[in-house]
């Protein structure tokens, strides 16, 4: 994780985490084999089958982890970019006066409706807006 960090980071301050993380752990991987050492023992230099198994079940993790964080961020994304759409419609339609209010006023309805109908755990928006059968989709 350190080299990782080391190499990839964005940021100077975590790729200088990242050093300071591999030059730590080389520090105690040293210690513990100066211990051994003085006891006579010696450490092994590969992993355990067992070891192995665990490291690829992390692999396997890490890999259904990254991609479950690209879906959301991916999501997140185009829900925002549909936030910043809807905001500009609003202000657009604003713009044409009372002749839209009309429209605004269906188009906040809906967006209500929306928001209760998605996120069942939140409060319900004050107002009165439609109720989409089989509502809370989104919910497990």
């Amino acid at each position: 994780m350190g080299r990782i960090a080391e190499r990839r980071a964005r940021t100077a301050a975590v790729r200088a985490l990242g050093g300071d993380l591999v030059q730590r752990h080389q520090g105690a991987q040293q210690r513990l084999k100066n211990v051994a050492n003085l006891l006579g023992e010696a450490l092994p230099s590969t992993l355990s089958a067992t070891h192995l198994r665990v490291q690829s079940r992390f692999r396997s993790i890490g890999l259904l982890l990254s991609n479950a964080k690209a879906s959301f961020d991916a999501f997140d994304s185009r829900l925002r970019a549909l936030a910043g759409s809807i905001t500009e419609l609003d202000q657009r339609l604003r713009q044409y006066g009372e002749e839209t209010a009309r429209i605004r006023a269906n188009l906040c309805a809906h967006l209500a409706g929306a928001i209760a109908d998605t996120w069942g755990d939140e409060p319900h928006p004050s107002g009165v807006y439609p109720v989409y059968p089989g509502g809370r989709r989104w919910r497990t």
